[in-house]
């Protein structure tokens, strides 16, 4: 009888970060941090990021547990591949983690002044111009304040 080992390599753990939100046209996003990466061989570490709906693109230089992205003005994704040293298997990869890139904030216009006379109740305020960008578009909400000496 000839017996034989078997040895079954690879990765059983292995997640990454939180999405984020970053406004004002962009900006550099926060370290993707390592949640869990665990393996039972030795392993090399693959980073890859895509913009929107384009195609997963390795990044260069990007071979650790952690992965501080560069700046960024567009919706970007990454994710993390292991690849063992032993047999060269890939790892499904890490979940996607999403930097979300949004418009700055724009705060649109309301109606102009009235002169109102005693007793008689002014025009509603309406807005003449909505709001754009931001990280809560469309869904905006509003605070009102008045003054009654311009100031406070």
């Amino acid at each position: 009888m000839i017996g034989f080992d078997l040895k079954v390599v690879g990765t059983y753990s292995n997640s990454i970060g939180s999405n984020e939100v970053i406004c004002n046209v962009g900006g550099t996003p926060q370290n993707i941090v390592d949640i869990s990466l665990s393996s039972n061989s030795a392993y090399t570490i693959n980073w890859q990021s895509k913009t929107g709906a384009g195609s997963w693109n390795s990044i260069s230089g990007a071979n650790s547990a952690s992965y501080q992205p560069t700046y960024i003005n567009q919706t970007t994704s990454y994710r993390r591949f292991l690849t063992t040293t032993e047999l060269g298997c890939v790892s499904p990869p890490s979940n996607e983690v999403i930097k979300y890139v949004y418009a700055a904030l724009t705060t649109g216009a309301i109606g102009s002044n009235q002169d109102v006379c005693y007793n008689i109740s002014p025009a509603t305020i309406t807005e003449t111009t909505a709001p754009t960008g931001g990280s809560s578009y469309p869904n905006y909400s509003y605070q009102w304040y008045s003054s009654t000496d311009n100031t406070n």
